[in-house]
């Protein structure tokens, strides 16, 4: 009433913000194959629930084949929302891990993998996929892939693809490096695509320098002696690879220059001259001998046959204070 002195009156209103504060949980690490359940927790009864997958409980059962993140979205009745996501990894997505071998560190045999992950200048290098879950004695588990497709980067950036029957066997994808270069060091990227379209990648460091090279980067030999010959038999005219192995010396002050990122080794060069000559079982010398600058420590040799009637030979090593000879086969 307008009339009134000083007439006023006092009016009081509550309103309520309502808003929703969801949870999906902490990240969870299983193993393919496995299972694994997902809650989203500070949802109401009323509330609206919707997942990724397109589910709308509170809890979902998920088996992802590879490293997954979930997401939950949750609507109230007044339109208020809230998201969050969850992610279940996968540590060997499609059921495959990578297996290693590096020769002659590593005991000799098709499929036994290696546990150190360095290696020294002209070692031998072997890298496989395979399945841990199916465990068969002295057979790859990668011969289990037939119909997958394989990616490999190397550290120097060549990229090879392995895709039905490229492998060095049916459906064993197996990538090899022979005599090992300071380029061949750091991370080799592989990635799959399984036939179904199951995804997955992993990251394999070679490190330099393994604790058994020489300061010429060699792994380390404590004596002088013709280690093998192959292959055998050996075609007429064709080339044959000699392992041999002289005395160098042990790790000393050899390092890895750069950081992480930068694999290249550094070591210094420690050579030796060598000398092969090839005769026959009479004794009568074959070819003219050939000189060749070695580093010190094990390394591998390749000598070219000249034409060769069939038969047995004798190829002789002879060094600075040492020989050594071995027989071989021509066909």
């Amino acid at each position: 009433d307008s009339t009134l002195q000083e007439c006023s009156e006092e009016l009081t209103f509550t309103v309520t913000v309502q808003s929703v504060d969801i949870d999906a949980g902490a990240d969870v690490v299983i193993k393919y194959g496995d299972s694994t359940t997902l809650t989203v927790s500070g949802a109401d009864a009323s509330d609206s629930i919707l997942w990724s997958t397109g589910e709308t409980t509170t809890s979902i059962v998920v088996s992802p084949e590879s490293t997954t993140t979930y997401s939950v979205t949750v609507v109230n009745a007044l339109g208020c929302m809230d998201e969050d996501s969850v992610t279940v990894e996968i540590p060997n997505p499609c059921g495959i891990e990578p297996a290693f071998k590096i020769l002659p560190r590593d005991q000799p045999g098709n499929y036994t993998p290696g546990y150190e992950t360095a290696a020294c200048i002209g070692d031998n290098f072997y890298l496989w996929m395979f399945d841990p879950t199916l465990d068969v004695p002295g057979v790859s588990n990668g011969q289990f892939y037939n119909d997958w497709k394989f990616t490999y980067v190397f550290p120097n950036g060549e990229v090879l693809v392995q895709d039905v029957g490229s492998g060095l066997f049916e459906g064993n994808h197996r990538i090899s490096i022979l005599d090992l270069t300071p380029e061949d060091f750091g991370d080799y990227n592989v990635s799959w695509v399984s036939p179904e379209g199951c995804a997955g990648s992993t990251v394999f460091t070679l490190n330099f320098p393994d604790s058994g090279c020489g300061v010429n980067g060699r792994r380390v030999s404590d004596f002088y002696s013709f280690d093998a010959v192959y292959p055998m038999p050996a075609l007429s005219g064709s080339e044959i690879t000699l392992e041999i192995s002289t005395k160098n010396q042990s790790i000393g002050d050899l390092t890895a220059k750069g950081d992480s990122t930068d694999k290249t080794p550094d070591f210094v060069s420690r050579k030796e001259t060598i000398k092969l000559s090839l005769y026959n079982m009479s004794g009568r010398l074959m070819a003219q001998a050939k000189s060749y600058d070695v580093e010190q420590g094990k390394v591998k040799v390749y000598y070219q046959l000249g034409n060769l009637p069939t038969g047995n030979y004798i190829i002789k090593v002879d060094g600075d204070n040492w020989t050594d000879s071995k027989q071989i086969i021509v066909k």
